[in-house]
């Protein structure tokens, strides 16, 4: 069932291993399902999708896929439980997962693992990976760092660092994942959002509301880089 060298995907995320038949995606985001299709199917992968974590355990155990791309934030079920459930039966135990996040949080990344699942993720990294198995594509590149951009912000999210116009920053741990929220979508983040990938159990939106004030001040532009929306932030760098 498993794919043929899956050991160095883990090691080295450039492209899925070559013997894919049948793919699983558990994620909550229609974008995502249509972008893991859209890579995989001209490539005679069969891509399922799941929208919630109860339907993807189902799934997985009728469909037995080759590999499972698995959200870490799901509605109802997380994605760490999803982990959990697949290796606890033995149809499912085995199989390949990757989990998948729009942050890339060194906890999170040991809770997946320890959870089951077999490698952790960006979904900007794991988008770069599709992108690779597209006709004529060059393989995803292998640097270790990942940096994201918006603007004249850059967030380095390997080695936790910032700059604006160039210029290094220094964040404390709290506002730097306020920044990663951010920098990671092209939307709005909404308070929901925010409260349920980055912040502590139980925050309130008085005090994400605090945050987003230093960071706009930690950023020190003239022009503020980000944008209240009706529900929730967006950085427009």
């Amino acid at each position: 069932m498993n794919p043929a060298g899956w050991p160095d995907f883990c090691r080295s995320p450039r492209r899925l291993p070559e013997g894919l038949e049948r793919v699983l995606v558990i994620d909550d985001q229609d974008d995502f399902h249509r972008l893991a299709a859209k890579a995989l199917e001209p490539l005679g992968v069969r891509v399922k999708g799941a929208f919630t974590g109860a339907d993807g355990v189902a799934i997985a155990r009728v469909f037995l896929p080759n590999l499972i791309i698995l959200d870490w934030v799901l509605k109802e079920m997380s994605g760490e439980d999803v982990a959990r459930n697949l290796r606890l039966d033995p149809a499912t135990k085995s199989i390949p997962t990757i989990m998948v996040s729009s942050i890339m949080d060194p906890g999170d990344a040991q809770r997946a693992r320890a959870a089951g699942a077999h490698c952790f993720m960006t979904k900007q990294q794991f988008q770069a990976i599709l992108d690779s198995h597209r006709i004529g594509a060059a393989p995803a590149p292998s640097g270790p760092d990942l940096i994201l951009r918006r603007g004249c912000i850059e967030a380095n999210l390997t080695r936790n660092e910032v700059r604006v116009m160039g210029r290094r920053v220094k964040l404390s741990p709290q506002l730097f994942v306020l920044l990663r929220l951010l920098i990671s979508r092209k939307d709005a983040v909404s308070i929901e959002r925010l409260q349920s990938e980055g912040w502590p159990e139980g925050c309130t939106e008085a005090a994400i509301k605090k945050a987003v004030q230093r960071l706009r001040g930690a950023l020190g532009l003239r022009r503020d880089p980000i944008a209240t929306t009706v529900d929730g932030y967006k950085l427009i760098g």
